[in-house]
């Protein structure tokens, strides 16, 4: 922001405060003295006379490190795949961020041949925040282990000073509801008879009122060689349900051009491939994973798919198949890890 004149302004005046205060990155109501180091760099006069007039037209910039540092005309970015700090060495002001947890596992695929629920993707966290001089922490959360005989692994949070993305809940495995988290994970349903396996929630919203999140998809079986997953959900959308074809898919994740180019991220993960007997009519392809880094759920004799790096993206869950000696599970994918994108303008 510049400080822009738009008549005259008395130096104790309330207007004329809040808007150096704010170009300085503090509190519009904080006490604002024109003799102190910051305001006077902002002004320009290093020494002598001040007053507010010294400030009109000008805009206080912010310089900083950390994290991966790039720029294009307009922006400087910051982007951090690994914890650490944020430091602004000099400046302050308005910058904008994205912050992902990490994804969900994927779970594993049950041994009565229903394949893993898809890991749900790591909440998703985008805004703009004013900042003066300091060092801010950056924690970036890691995705959860894929299910080996369990269910996947939550994510981790991921973090920007006070700003939290929570981590995505692992998919379920082994006839059971989808877990809470960033974005809800896909149910998982065995050939054991009629049920139905709710999808897991979205949690991000209504645990820190900000941020965004989906929930993951539902299983169902109608009788007893009849066994379906669901997706995991996404930052965009839901977790898919099965159909008489496929397991559920992973959720779409959001696409945001903070670092200057259109990127889908915290995609949700999809269920894997289910078969039982293997002439069944109710053998379910594997779900693809939501667009945004969501792995695939796995196929009939694989693991399911990793999430994405540095996307928050949910991992697929186990594929399930069986033979004339019995029925055999996969292990789930591992969810992707979390992001923090920063920019301000050069």
């Amino acid at each position: 922001m510049t400080l822009v004149s738009s008549g005259v302004l008395s130096m104790g005046g309330a207007i004329a405060n809040q808007s150096i205060n704010i170009e300085l990155g503090k509190s519009g109501t904080a006490t604002l003295s024109l003799n102190d180091t910051d305001a006077r760099t902002l002004a320009g006069k290093a020494s002598g006379v001040i007053s507010i007039a010294d400030f009109y037209g000008k805009a206080n910039k912010i310089t900083a490190t950390g994290g991966t540092k790039t720029n294009n005309a307009t922006y400087y970015f910051h982007t951090f795949t690994a914890s650490g700090y944020f430091v602004i060495t000099a400046g302050g002001g308005s910058l904008d961020y994205l912050v992902i947890g990490g994804g969900g596992g994927g779970g594993v695929g049950d041994d009565t041949a229903g394949g893993g629920g898809g890991g749900g993707a790591g909440g998703y966290v985008e805004g703009t925040t004013t900042l003066g001089a300091g060092n801010y922490a950056i924690t970036i959360g890691g995705g959860g282990p894929g299910g080996a005989g369990t269910a996947g692994g939550n994510g981790i949070d991921s973090s920007f000073n006070t700003i939290i993305a929570l981590g995505g809940a692992g998919g379920a495995s082994r006839r059971s509801t989808g877990r809470n988290g960033g974005c809800g994970s896909g149910a998982s349903c065995g050939s054991s008879g009629a049920a139905t396996y709710n999808g897991g929630t979205s949690i991000q919203f209504s645990t820190y009122g900000y941020g965004t999140g989906a929930n993951g998809g539902q299983a169902v079986s109608t009788d007893s060689s009849n066994a379906s997953s669901g997706g995991g959900g996404g930052a965009g959308g839901n977790g898919g349900n099965p159909t008489t074809s496929s397991q559920g898919v992973g959720g779409v994740g959001i696409s945001s051009s903070i670092n200057g180019t259109a990127i889908y991220r915290a995609g949700g993960g999809g269920a894997g491939y289910s078969l039982n007997p293997p002439t069944s009519k109710y053998a379910r392809t594997r779900g693809l994973g939501g667009n945004g880094g969501g792995g695939a759920g796995g196929n009939v004799s694989t693991v399911g798919t990793a999430g994405n790096a540095s996307t928050g993206g949910g991992g697929g869950g186990g594929g399930t198949w069986a033979t004339t000696n019995g029925t055999f599970s996969a292990n789930g994918g591992a969810g992707g890890s979390g992001i923090v994108i920063l920019r301000y303008l050069k």
